[in-house]
């Protein structure tokens, strides 16, 4: 049986390519996405849905990320980040880090755990962070996690 290219063409456009997304932490403020329901949850905020602050923490971007498929990326604008709570659970596939140097310091604060990446966030890139000071590991991959890449990261100690 053949398939015409005018059916094709509108089977692509209903379902849609998987997104990629890039959320910025520009926050030291390690809090979670106040905006996790409706009526936005794909938007990295700590604010509420109804006062959004403008804010995106480490928290907001993994779980903002979780939501949204594709492989997405969270870049920094602040270089140093200490943790009051654990971090999400990396669901989905993400490249977190900046691309090149300074790295980005993340402080379990001597009582919060580091990335947890879970089996369907195989493929993830954790590149150019230090990540220090955490009550267990400070990067965890689950069984079945596989292809993923850790560059330029300094676990357990700092680069000093």
């Amino acid at each position: 049986m053949r398939t015409s290219p005018a059916i094709l063409v509108a089977s692509l456009l209903l379902t849609g390519p998987l997104m990629a997304d890039t959320y910025t932490v520009n926050t030291t403020v390690s809090a979670s996405d106040g905006c996790d329901e409706a009526p936005d949850p794909l938007v990295c905020d700590t604010g509420s849905c109804a006062s959004p602050s403008g804010l995106c923490s480490i928290h907001a971007a993994i779980r903002t990320a979780n939501d949204r498929p594709g492989a997405d990326t969270i870049l920094f604008t602040p270089s140093a980040i200490t943790l009051t709570a654990d971090l999400p659970q990396i669901l989905d596939p993400v490249t977190i880090g900046p691309p090149s140097l300074p790295r980005v310091d993340l402080n379990g604060n001597g009582s919060n755990s580091g990335l947890v990446l879970d089996e369907l966030a195989a493929g993830s890139v954790i590149r150019n962070l230090v990540i220090r000071n955490m009550s267990g590991n400070g990067i965890t991959l689950t069984t079945g996690t596989g292809g993923n890449a850790i560059q330029g990261c300094y676990i357990g100690t700092n680069p000093a």
